[in-house]
């Protein structure tokens, strides 16, 4: 019997190893990919603007805005077909606080995805219509998988730069990763 426990821990060992390392090694940290046929594919690079949307001359609050260009991404996927997702994450702390994605608001021919929504007395807006709730699964060491934690509806997304609003007013434009679902 204890031959027949240690024969199926080692059998699990071994799958999970064969598993992990049938992903392959991403080319750049903090970048997300999709992975299909064994490899990794990049999703939509695109600069986007930073801009501050004043409200009815400031009575109905601010938006706080990154803006890319073009209403859809070219990177396509079946909302019942999406494949894995991937991250590499570098450096120490949760690393699900360096994973953030939101779904855009289209406006003629760019999408605007909101980084904050605030009323007239500087009160934070209800962001949850954009936000993307996510988890993430580690691979190994450094590599997590992306997981939705709900089904993505049709539109547009994001993966979302992480850095301190101040610092993202001084830049005024900054790399979103995106990809649309239909």
């Amino acid at each position: 019997m204890r031959n027949a426990f240690l024969i199926f821990v080692l059998f699990l060992t071994v799958s999970v190893s064969a598993q992990s390392s049938s992903i392959p090694q991403p080319e750049f940290p903090s970048r997300p990919y999709f992975l299909r046929d064994s490899t990794f594919h990049n999703l939509e690079k695109v600069e986007a603007n930073f801009d501050l949307k004043i409200k009815g001359g400031g009575f109905g609050g601010a938006d706080q805005n990154l803006t890319a260009f073009k209403a859809q991404s070219p990177i396509r996927f079946d909302k019942k077909n999406i494949p894995p997702m991937y991250i590499q994450i570098d450096g120490s702390g949760d690393p699900s606080d360096k994973v953030s994605v939101s779904k855009a608001q289209i406006k003629k021919d760019r999408r605007r995805f909101v980084l904050e929504s605030t009323s007239l007395g500087g009160k934070a807006k209800d962001m949850s219509a954009t936000k993307v709730s996510v988890s993430l699964k580690k691979v190994r060491e450094g590599l997590y998988q992306i997981v939705f934690d709900a089904p993505l509806a049709p539109g547009e997304y994001a993966f979302m730069p992480q850095m301190d609003m101040g610092a993202l007013m001084g830049a005024g434009k900054l790399n979103l990763f995106c990809f649309g679902i239909d």
